[in-house]
């Protein structure tokens, strides 16, 4: 194609235009579409954590990094990056990172490094470790007593009930034990290793 005239570059031009904007328009959700969008993604998460939806999270938050990211994250970023560079975070790798979407969702934006490092130290990120010496059990490693003291609609269930060993309810139970008794009851914690 073979373009001379003034008005034959304008329209292409326009027409590049129109394309880009109808993209960006196709890609572009408001506040109250993302929000019923992370709903039913909660909703449909299921206790494997699928490769699938933990892709759909990633592209939504890479889409809308706005959305996902308040001014206290991005003042955080730094000491992110920090943080995953440090050895300590090495341990269970992609064994450990593949439960921070759901950690995202259940704990405050400050304590989801602290989270993550607690379940690599305590479990390597593996939901089924059973510790040999206690009744320690799960991603964080609940004693039998205390993931019994959390509440049914938090925990789902007794500790003999299975639910202990369930990614889910085992980071929900987490977060609510968090917020109730701070990080001292996790030794990892106390000891220094993830603060």
């Amino acid at each position: 194609m073979k373009l001379t005239l003034p008005h034959d570059v304008f329209r292409l031009a326009l027409t590049v235009t129109a394309l880009m904007l109808l993209t960006l328009a196709a890609a572009a959700h408001t506040p109250a579409e993302l929000d019923t969008w992370h709903a039913d993604w909660t909703a449909r998460m299921d206790y494997s954590v699928s490769a699938a939806l933990l892709a759909e999270f990633d592209d939504m938050q890479q889409r809308h990094p706005s959305y996902w990211q308040t001014p206290e994250d991005r003042l955080h970023e730094h000491a992110v990056t920090v943080v995953r560079s440090n050895t300590r975070m090495g341990r269970g790798g992609a064994q450990v990172e593949r439960w921070r979407p759901l950690v995202v969702v259940y704990f405050d934006a400050a304590d989801v490094e602290t989270a993550m490092c607690l379940i690599a130290a305590e479990s390597g990120g593996n939901p089924n470790a059973k510790n040999r010496r206690s009744s320690a059990a799960g991603l964080f490693q609940f004693l039998r007593n205390t993931w019994n003291s959390v509440p049914l609609s938090v925990s789902g269930g007794s500790y003999d009930s299975g639910r202990v060993y369930q990614p889910e309810p085992n980071i929900a139970a987490a977060a609510w034990l968090k917020r109730r008794s701070g990080w001292t009851p996790w030794t990892p914690y106390t000891g220094g290793q993830c603060r």
